[in-house]
């Protein structure tokens, strides 16, 4: 659980409590560098007490580039067995820096400066 990142889902603005709902899960799970692994709709479903379509929906919304009308807040990476069937795909919160990053940090600090 990363707590920045919980912080960082909180300021974005989703336009929609479905979206918002299921970014602030997808926080809430990820690690510190904002990876989400692993997360399956069910298990978010569960939590944030909707259906798994509405958070397939969600999801959709959230990862649709801006220019195609969606947030680009996260991006998905599919995942595969062995046997070729999809397991649970993971996440990655776009737009979300690792505090801890010293470079990353650094690079923001700069591009900040007047």
């Amino acid at each position: 659980m990363s707590l920045e990142a919980v912080v960082w889902a909180k300021q974005q603005s989703c336009g929609c409590p479905h979206a918002k709902a299921v970014l602030l899960e997808l926080a809430n799970s990820a690690c510190g560098d904002g990876i989400c692994e692993f997360r399956m709709v069910a298990d978010t479903a569960r939590v944030v007490e909707i259906s798994e379509r509405t958070v397939q929906r969600a999801l959709k919304r959230l990862e649709v580039s801006k220019v195609d009308g969606g947030l680009s807040l996260i991006q998905r990476v599919v995942r595969f067995g062995r046997g070729g069937g999809q397991q649970a795909n993971h996440y990655e919160l776009l737009g979300y820096i690792d505090p801890t990053d010293r470079e990353s940090t650094a690079v923001c600090q700069a591009w900040r400066a007047p």
